[in-house]
């Protein structure tokens, strides 16, 4: 929590508030640690910013069973292959996150590991990150400050799905895609980590960020924040009086719908309660479909 840091790490985390607010990278290192990457450039036609508003809710495509369209004609099918291949990354893991833990089930992976964005003085977080073996749906991840007696979940900003999962970067952002090493997603949640703690200091998001909708921007986005276009304006100055007409049209027309509800599921609170023990009941979650580009290879 910000109110535990210490003088200097509030200064730490003010740092590379103010790195990212000028659209440069972060370097993550052991345990998750986040620095500012000195040969950074600015983004220009990469991944522009690392966390994105997803899909408020599953599309109507994927069935509650957890299937989903496929990315193109043909496409990926379930394959244990795709498991085997994240456990072929489990000693550059250990080699950055010692803490993580691999728990091989019928339909993926989870991988749980402790996260400290600050350093070892800092404070630590704990992620669940479930792989898929199916190419076809995209990762799910949730973030707890702690994890009993009570686990509390870290967020709302940026778990943009009911279930309160982590949205750490788009799938168009092409920052991962399935079969790429879960070190990338391990170290995509720390710089996560780093921004909810800027969040939580400086009562804004660092950097630009994406906003699926009107109804989204109007609801998650501070008027000092930048804008989700690349106009380079707080959003307050640029489309905060746009997104505000736009959603008392829907209001007015009846076609407002208002974001759902995030809240963790019990059977991953039971999981992190459990330290990692009892597994949670995949029926339990609801996965969304991966929309980004063809698996590498």
């Amino acid at each position: 929590m910000a109110e535990s840091l210490l003088a200097h790490q509030i200064e730490q985390v003010l740092e590379l508030g103010a790195w990212r607010d000028e659209g440069r990278l972060f370097a993550v290192g052991l345990n998750g640690k986040v620095s500012k990457h000195e040969d950074a450039k600015e983004y220009q036609d990469g991944p522009r910013q690392r966390q994105g508003a997803a899909a408020s809710a599953p599309s109507a495509s994927s069935s509650a069973s957890g299937t989903a369209a496929d990315p193109e004609p043909g496409g990926a099918k379930r394959s244990e292959a795709l498991t085997e291949k994240y456990l072929g990354f489990r000693p550059e893991i250990l080699r950055y996150y010692p803490s993580a833990r691999f728990r091989e089930v019928d339909c993926g992976l989870w991988i749980t590991a402790r996260i400290s964005p600050l350093g070892p003085e800092g404070p630590c977080y704990w992620i669940c990150l479930f792989l898929p073996d199916d190419a076809a749906l995209s990762p799910k991840a949730f973030a707890f400050h702690r994890l009993s007696p009570l686990p509390r979940p870290v967020g709302p900003r940026h778990t943009n799905f009911p279930d309160g999962s982590i949205c750490a970067f788009t799938d168009e952002d092409d920052a991962w895609r399935p079969g790429d090493s879960p070190k990338v997603l391990l170290n995509l949640y720390a710089e996560w980590l780093v921004c909810q703690l800027f969040l939580r200091i400086e009562k804004r998001w660092p950097g630009r960020q994406d906003g699926l909708d009107a109804t989204y921007r109007q609801r998650e986005f501070d008027k000092r924040e930048w804008c989700h276009c690349d106009s380079g304006k707080p959003y307050g100055a640029c489309h905060y009086e746009s997104d505000a007409a736009e959603v008392e049209d829907l209001k007015a027309s009846g076609s407002y719908e208002p974001l759902p509800d995030r809240v963790v599921p019990n059977t991953i609170i039971r999981f992190a309660k459990s330290r990692w023990s009892k597994l949670p009941d995949l029926s339990k979650l609801t996965p969304h479909p991966y929309t980004g580009q063809r698996p590498r290879g």
